[in-house]
């Protein structure tokens, strides 16, 4: 089997609407063992269902755009790993097209993060 991505934009509605639970919560779960990574993109993970839930808490990789609503950044601690203030103070400071790419986990004990931009 060759490696792959499956991409899943509007989580909420491929799994709500469509009826898709079964199959994205299978692909999210099962994607290690098939060497198939699961690209979920989501505008907020509360009420977007399970995929959504899940592939916000299990991310590797989280890109974030910046986001006037001031109760959406302070929620930046639940990322984990990363200092929120920091995050937030960051993300306020974006233009337009560009995000903030935080990895995760600690590479070399180490936080990444950087700012992409569409150039």
């Amino acid at each position: 089997m060759k490696q792959g991505i499956v991409i899943v934009d509007d989580t909420r509605v491929k799994e709500q609407i469509l009826g898709l639970k079964r199959e994205m919560t299978t692909y999210l779960a099962m994607a290690g063992a098939m060497d198939v990574a699961l690209w979920t993109f989501i505008q907020k993970p509360t009420g977007s269902g399970d995929t959504a839930i899940w592939s916000y808490g299990a991310a590797e990789h989280v890109f974030i755009f910046r986001d006037p609503d001031k109760r959406n950044r302070q929620r930046y601690d639940e990322i984990g790993g990363v200092d929120a203030k920091q995050v937030e103070a960051l993300t306020y400071q974006l233009q337009p097209f560009q995000a903030l790419y935080l990895k995760r986990t600690l590479q070399d004990g180490k936080q990444v993060m950087c700012i992409v931009d569409k150039d």
